[in-house]
């Protein structure tokens, strides 16, 4: 009797339980369906919003650690010459610079003849303004862009400007601009050596870094892009990012390169190698140079792992 009781409380227990558990889920299910339609309204108002934003308004965004090139008023003036002219404009000068012209033959990488309106190439090199090429002495600078100095006139390139001061005070130098873009020291070892009138009086300057930095980390970030996960991750990312200008400005993709970044991804002994071959490179190009009784100078650019944050100074009591 009991038992049978016992029963039947239990099945009255479990049905009323049952009822409390399916009004529990139909109440979620509501919940969870209202605060969808209301994400789904936000996202929408917040979406168009940004999309008439982007069809109808440039934004500019002020960058205090790069220059504007393009609003510089040298760059505005062989612009509007050049739609003149029908010739090329600044920006296709620059791009021909960073591109079709430069050739590569074995280990060496030369820059063909060019005469533009913004940028000038004779002989394989960049045109110095103000330099003859029959003075006395010569100073030659091998580097990369910026040493080539695509983004200003020949007038305005670091040789050009060099070449003012050197005549501003009376020195009997040439300059000669060596600079191609994309150069690292091997390269720039490479065209030194075709260099065959070198002498007392010369003086050869090296200006790199960065471009050997930028190969071996580049070549790291892709091999660590292109393993799972990250391949996918970046995949799904730029696909979000071009079907919504939310998420475009929300830069996930950036986030995304971001993770899993460490050394870790370069390949081992990456700064080592960095090091080893600028050093041998260095002493390659100083041997060549003193031989000839010429001056041998080597500048490092400054990069991120030669920034040093200086220390305040101790006050003293």
């Amino acid at each position: 009797m009991y038992s049978g009781l016992s029963f039947l409380i239990l099945v009255a227990l479990s049905k009323i339980s049952h009822k409390k558990l399916s009004r529990w889920y139909a109440k979620a299910f509501v919940i969870s369906l209202t605060n969808l339609i209301i994400f789904a309204m936000l996202f929408s108002v917040i979406e168009v919003s940004l999309r008439l934003t982007e069809n109808t308004e440039i934004v500019q965004r002020p960058n205090p650690e790069f220059v504007e090139w393009q609003l510089k008023k040298y760059y505005q003036d062989a612009n509007a010459l050049s739609k003149s002219n029908n010739s090329y404009s600044p920006l296709d000068e620059y791009n021909l610079a960073n591109g079709e012209l430069i050739k590569s033959s074995g280990d060496l990488i030369t820059i063909n003849d060019f005469d533009g309106s913004f940028i000038k190439i004779k002989d394989g090199r960049r045109v110095t303004v103000g330099s003859n090429g029959l003075r006395q002495h010569r100073v030659l600078i091998f580097g990369g862009s910026t040493v080539f100095c695509a983004e200003v006139p020949d007038l305005l390139t670091s040789s050009s400007q060099l070449q003012q001061l050197i005549l501003k005070n009376n020195f009997d130098f040439d300059v000669l601009n060596y600079g191609i873009p994309g150069l690292r020291i091997e390269n720039q070892f490479n065209i030194l050596k075709n260099v065959n009138d070198l002498g007392p009086g010369d003086i050869v300057v090296f200006y790199d870094g960065v471009n050997d930095l930028i190969r071996v980390f580049e070549e790291g970030l892709k091999r660590h892009k292109n393993q799972a996960p990250w391949r996918q991750l970046n995949d799904l990312s730029f696909s979000v990012e071009k079907r919504s200008s939310l998420f475009k400005r929300l830069s996930i993709s950036g986030y995304v390169d971001n993770i899993g970044v460490t050394n870790e991804y370069l390949a081992a002994g990456a700064i080592q190698q960095i090091s080893d071959s600028w050093l041998k490179y260095d002493e390659l190009a100083r041997e060549l140079v003193q031989k000839t009784g010429a001056d041998y100078i080597h500048i490092l650019q400054p990069n991120w792992l030669t920034y040093k944050k200086i220390s305040k100074p101790k006050s003293e009591d």
